[in-house]
């Protein structure tokens, strides 16, 4: 994994994130979503945003089986554009499940690559 190998290329991927989750049409960090495309010979860049629990079903506590979901971005590394940003819901499960997380990832590609 590229990233795994440049830790402060990692910190830089948070700020995108966190870009995001303010204003999910557009990532404010292109110099870095150059580099990273560069490091991977991509261009295009898939961005966890958040993982969070569904707040409608959730009781608060996390002991509760509830779907989580997973928002994501498909930015473009050139300039910064989001080619697409969604939210997908994973099986229901407990926090600490590898289970749930595995269904959101199965619920990504599906939404991705139908």
């Amino acid at each position: 994994d590229a990233l795994a190998e440049l830790p402060a290329m990692s910190a830089e991927m948070h700020r995108i994130e966190q870009d995001l989750a303010a204003r999910p049409d557009r990532a404010d960090q292109p110099r870095q979503l150059r580099r990273l495309g560069a490091v991977a010979d991509g261009e295009l860049a898939l961005v966890p945003v958040s993982v969070r629990r569904n707040p409608v079903r959730d009781g608060g506590d996390g002991a509760d089986a509830v779907p989580a979901e997973l928002v994501t971005a498909l930015i473009q590394v050139r300039d910064g554009r989001v080619a697409w940003f969604g939210v997908v819901e994973g099986d229901p499960g407990r926090e600490g499940d590898f289970g749930l997380v595995a269904s959101l990832a199965e619920a990504l590609g599906a939404t991705l690559f139908p």
